[in-house]
């Protein structure tokens, strides 16, 4: 009934506006894709023979910075905006799954940024974090 749930996601985001501390990153567009490596623990309560399955599941992950843009130009001043995200950042997951038939899977749950998006360079301090709800459905190769 427990479980280990390696994955590899890639990962789209885009913010329309910025609440940040330092006033000139207001109203800028921040688009990021990242490499997202999770790494789930999980209880299933109905078993693996059941049609119908409830899963519990939590853990780490781990996203590598494969772009980043902030605005037209990513620039504010004199700091490149855009040279300030982190190449990794860490969260950690929560949720809960739903099997139907086996083969098809639907989640949902909650990943807790742990690390910022932006270094503290600068006097950046932006707090930006990559707290997200997610929802995600698929099928499941059974081997």
């Amino acid at each position: 009934k427990f479980y280990v749930q390696p994955g590899l996601q890639l990962e789209f985001l885009k913010n329309k506006k910025i609440e940040a501390p330092v006033s000139t990153l207001e109203d800028l567009d921040l688009s990021r894709t990242y490499l997202r490596i999770p790494f789930m623990l999980g209880y299933n309560f109905t078993g693996a023979d059941s049609p119908l399955g409830f899963r519990v599941f939590t853990g780490p992950n781990a996203a590598f910075k494969l772009s980043g843009k902030v605005g037209d130009d990513g620039a504010i001043g004199d700091v490149d905006i855009e040279d300030e995200m982190k190449s990794v950042i860490f969260g950690w997951n929560v949720g809960v799954g739903v099997d139907l038939i086996k083969y098809v899977f639907v989640d949902a749950g909650y990943q807790f940024g742990i690390t910022e998006v932006f270094d503290d360079t600068e006097g950046l301090n932006s707090g930006i974090r990559n707290n997200l709800f997610y929802l995600n459905a698929g099928l499941r190769f059974v081997f």
